[in-house]
């Protein structure tokens, strides 16, 4: 267990000054359960972590974008610390390798389930914050933000991209767009659906996937990318 421990810090370039605290960081409940020795699991860590992140997040956008209204920065912090930005964070890191999980748990690929790495890594935020200070995890946090996304509009495209596309078509077209389901073919178990994206009564993009809203989001990502081609 130490010599993993001692990895994960080399993995994050950070010596710490309590061990306890990282240990306590990548314990899982489940690994608490099963222990017949007392200690935490990592929920209050991910309690703080998730304060401190949102502040990092926050003085993060609001240096990068200093013209940015109020309303964009809020949708941006949303995108940048819900659970699957979170997760991509965890990955970037392999911080499933270093979990500590419950054998039933570990059986079911827990160190791959994105709720597990997503808290992890607010629990490590939080233990470097406490062990290191808010600078510290300040920087180790905008350095795997910047490695991941150049800009958080990428992100919120990922994430909401008929969201995204409503707000740019009620804003440069005066109308939301339209999504027609053309067709739905292929076996129950691995349908594909596709779809036509409509604004103002004109096709601007097609969209298809093996579900409904997969379907429309390809279409609505097609559409953010013509609209911006012709911009």
């Amino acid at each position: 267990m130490k010599s993993s421990l001692t990895a994960l810090e080399k993995k994050i370039n950070c010596r710490f000054k309590s061990i306890e605290l990282l240990k306590e960081a990548m314990t899982h409940r489940s690994y608490k359960f099963e222990s017949q020795i007392p200690m935490n699991d990592n929920q209050r860590l991910e309690f703080l972590g998730d304060a401190v992140l949102e502040l990092i997040v926050s003085r993060y956008l609001f240096d990068r974008y200093p013209e940015a209204p109020e309303g964009n920065l809020t949708k941006y912090r949303a995108a940048l610390v819900k659970e699957s930005a979170l997760f991509e964070c965890a990955q970037s890191i392999a911080l499933g390798k270093y979990l500590l999980l419950g054998k039933s748990e570990l059986k079911s690929k827990g160190n791959e389930r994105p709720s597990n790495l997503s808290d992890a890594y607010e629990a490590l935020i939080a233990a470097i914050y406490l062990d290191q200070g808010y600078e510290v995890a300040q920087k180790f946090h905008v350095t795997t933000l910047e490695k991941l996304w150049n800009e958080p509009a990428d992100l919120l495209l990922v994430q909401n991209p008929k969201g995204t596309l409503q707000e740019i078509t009620q804003k440069n077209h005066g109308s939301p767009p339209k999504y027609i389901t053309i067709s739905k073919t292929g076996p129950e178990h691995e349908p594909l659906y596709k779809v036509d994206c409509i604004l103002n009564k004109e096709l601007i993009a097609k969209g298809q996937g093996k579900t409904l809203k997969a379907a429309q989001e390809d279409a609505a990502r097609q559409a953010i990318a013509k609209l911006a081609e012709e911009k």
